[in-house]
């Protein structure tokens, strides 16, 4: 099952050849995490890309010993240390899962095979990080142009559920407030959605 979503979710990407879909399936690893599982470390190398098949994962760095929350993936996302991962070194960031998560993985030196050997691999590679950029980009002008409400609101969007299974402080330090500030306005968005329905 694992397998055949993350090849669906190749196929818009560009064309996938039998060879190539066997290839993958022999390259590739699944995992099957619980939660609070740490996929990347930060300081280890960074030795897998991860194709997210189920789960809730936050993205962070260390600054001054603590942890900076820096994003959240799900379902049908790619995660990785992308610096990291590219050129096999020491990650910078750390992912840690907030629910049970699986998928399926792919070592840096497989992935580095399958772009040098197959055209066909390489161009979806692109496409995709084409379209990591693109989203990138989107979601900077939402965080970058909205009120805080409104960026949690995109959030919950993104990630249904999300207000009830990552802390709040992770929240909000992703948003720059404080975790009081996020729980008034989750307080104040679940009242509103009270009244409405």
């Amino acid at each position: 099952m694992h397998f055949t979503s993350f090849i669906n979710h190749l196929k818009p990407h560009g064309p996938l050849s039998d060879s190539l879909i066997n290839d993958l399936r022999n390259r590739c690893e699944y995992f099957n995490v619980p939660d609070k599982s740490t996929l990347i470390v930060p300081g280890q190398v960074s030795k897998y890309i991860y194709f997210i098949n189920e789960g809730l994962l936050r993205t962070y760095h260390i600054a001054e010993s603590q942890e900076d929350t820096m994003g959240f993936s799900g379902p049908n996302e790619f995660i990785a240390d992308g610096h990291g991962f590219l050129n096999n070194t020491l990650s910078e960031i750390g992912v840690v899962c907030h629910s049970k998560a699986s998928g399926v993985k792919i070592r840096h030196h497989e992935w580095k095979i399958l772009c040098e050997d197959n055209p066909m691999f390489l161009n979806l590679s692109r496409n995709i990080l084409l379209q990591q950029l693109l989203k990138l980009e989107r979601e900077s002008v939402i965080y970058r142009t909205k009120d805080t409400k409104e960026k949690i609101e995109q959030l919950c969007r993104l990630f249904p559920g999300i207000t009830d299974i990552v802390a709040r402080r992770h929240i909000g330090n992703f948003f720059g407030t404080t975790e009081q500030g996020i729980s008034n306005i989750i307080s104040q968005m679940r009242k509103c959605s009270e009244k409405t329905n």
